[in-house]
C-alpha cells in the first residue's frame, strides 16, 4: 500500500534524517522519498507531535500458544503487539508443549508468516524444558529458532548450561537465561526489603538473581559463547554485567518494563498486578537499572508480557499467578515515568535498535530505498487506559484507570499498516 507521514519527527541515529522533522513516502513496502513532500490521494498520517523510528523489537514475550490460547494466541498476540508499536517479537518458548523440536519452532513460523509483526522463536534450551537434557537446538536453529532457553524456569544445572554455552558456538546462536537460585529465591512473592515487612508474604531477595548471575557469568568465562541476560532487576547485578562487559565477554542483558517504572512499594496495595517476575526490587534497585541501561551495561528493554486469565489473576495476591499483559502500555507507561530520568531518543532506542542488535537481527532504518519497519507514535498524547480497548485477550494490565503520556499510533512493516 502507500502511505503518507506528514511532519513527523525522525528518532533514528543511523538515519541522516535523525532529530529533524520531515515527510516520509512509502510505496511497494519501501521508503521512497523523504522531504517536503505534496502527495494526493494517498493514506496519510498525521498528529500533533508525530514521530517515526525503526520499528521496535520486543524480547521476552510470550503468546501463551501453544496449551494456553485461553490466554492469548499467536494470532492475537501479534495483533496486540503492533497495538504496542512492536513490528517484532522474539517469543518466550514458555507454552505447553514446550518449543523443543523442529516442528514445534515450524508450528510458531508458520502460523506467524506474512504479518505486520515479525515472529522470531526461541527455541527452549532443554528438552521439554526439564533442565536435564539437551534439546534438539541445531535442528531447531535450522526451522527458524533464534536464540536458546528455558523461558522463566531458572536452569540450576549449570553442566547443562555449560554444554549449552560450548554446543551453540558452533553454529554461532544465542543462549538466553533468566538467572535466580531457586533455592534462595524459595518460591517467594515479593522483593525482601522495607516494603516486604509488613506484607506478610514469602520474600524473593535480590542474592538468588545475583548468585545465580555470577554462575552463568563464570560458565560464559569458560567456554567463551555467547549469553543474554534476561530480566535483570538488581543494582549488583548491574554491577556483574558491566564487569563481565569490561572483560570482553560476549554478554547482553535486558530489563523489564514494570523494573524500571516502579518500586516494591508498589506491592503494598496487594494488587496481584504487581506480582511480577522478577519482582519489583527497592528504589536503590530501580534506579540503578535506570543508569545502567543508560551507559549500556544493560542492552535494552523488555516488555516481559504475560497475559494471565481472571481467575489466575484476580484472586489473593499469594494465590495469584506472576506476569502481566504489558505490550500495548509498555511504551506509555516508559514515557510517563521516566521522561525525567531517560531521553526520549536514548528510550527508542533501547526498544528498537538495540534488542535487534543483542540478537542479531537486521536494524531497519529511515532511509530512501530501504524497506519501511516503521514505529509511529505521539509522546505527547494523554491517554486514559481502559480495559475495554485492550487488544491482548487477557486484561492483567496494571495500567488500567490510569492515565499515561505517549501513544503509539501505528506500525508499518512488510507492506501492511496496523
Amino acid at each position: 500500500m502507500d502511505l503518507l507521514i506528514k511532519k513527523a519527527s525522525v528518532i533514528d541515529p543511523n538515519s541522516p534524517f535523525h532529530n529533524k522533522q520531515v515527510d516520509i513516502y512509502i510505496k511497494g513496502g519501501k521508503i521512497v522519498e523523504i522531504g517536503n513532500l505534496n502527495i494526493k490521494g494517498v493514506k496519510t498520517i498525521e498528529s500533533t507531535k508525530l514521530c517515526v523510528s525503526p520499528g521496535w523489537l520486543d524480547v521476552n514475550a510470550n503468546f501463551c500458544d501453544p496449551g494456553n490460547e485461553h490466554k492469548e494466541t499467536l494470532a492475537n498476540g501479534i495483533l496486540t503487539a503492533a497495538k504496542g508499536g512492536y513490528t517484532g517479537v522474539v517469543l518466550s518458548p514458555s507454552t505447553q508443549p514446550a518449543i523443543d523440536s523442529k516442528s514445534s519452532v515450524q508450528y510458531i513460523v508458520n502460523q506467524s508468516a506474512n504479518q505486520v509483526v515479525d515472529v522470531f522463536p526461541m527455541g527452549n534450551l532443554s528438552a521439554k524444558g526439564s533442565s536435564k537434557d539437551l534439546s534438539e537446538m541445531y535442528d531447531m536453529q535450522q526451522s527458524g529458532a533464534i536464540a536458546f532457553s528455558d523461558g522463566k524456569h531458572a536452569i540450576s544445572n549449570t553442566e547443562l548450561i555449560k554444554l549449552a554455552l560450548l554446543y551453540t558456538k558452533k553454529f554461532e546462536s544465542l543462549i538466553v537465561l533468566y538467572s535466580e537460585d531457586p533455592h534462595l529465591a524459595n518460591d517467594g512473592m515479593v522483593n525482601e526489603g522495607k516494603a516486604s515487612a509488613s506484607l506478610g508474604l514469602k520474600t524473593r531477595p535480590a542474592i538468588a538473581e545475583e548468585v545465580a548471575i555470577a554462575t552463568n557469568l563464570s560458565l560464559l568465562e569458560y567456554t567463551q559463547g555467547r549469553l543474554h541476560l534476561s530480566l535483570v532487576s538488581s543494582a549488583k547485578a548491574v554491577d556483574l554485567i558491566k564487569t563481565a562487559k569490561k572483560n570482553k565477554l560476549q554478554i547482553s542483558a535486558d530489563v523489564a518494563v514494570m523494573n524500571l517504572v516502579l518500586n516494591d512499594s508498589a506491592t503494598e496495595s496487594f494488587n496481584s498486578n504487581y506480582k511480577v517476575l522478577p519482582p519489583l526490587r527497592d528504589e536503590s534497585d530501580r534506579k540503578a537499572l535506570v543508569a545502567g541501561l543508560k551507559s549500556g551495561s544493560i542492552d535494552f528493554i523488555s516488555s516481559n508480557h504475560e497475559p494471565q486469565n481472571i481467575e489466575n489473576k484476580m484472586c489473593e495476591f499469594d494465590q495469584a499467578d506472576f506476569g502481566v499483559a504489558i505490550m500495548e502500555t509498555a511504551f506509555a507507561a516508559l514515557n510517563t515515568y521516566l521522561s525525567k530520568e531517560i531521553e526520549l531518543s536514548v528510550l527508542i532506542e533501547k526498544i528498537s535498535i538495540a534488542p535487534r542488535k543483542a540478537f542479531h537481527i537486521d536494524v531497519p532504518t529511515v532511509q530512501v530505498g530501504q524497506k519501511a519497519n516503521l514505529t509511529f507514535f505521539d509522546p505527547s498524547l494523554k491517554w486514559e487506559v481502559k480495559a475495554k480497548d485492550l487488544q491482548s485477550m487477557s486484561k492483567n494490565n496494571p495500567f488500567i484507570g490510569k492515565t499515561l503520556i505517549g501513544k503509539v499510533i501505528g506500525v508499518f512493516n512488510n507492506g501492511k499498516l496496523l
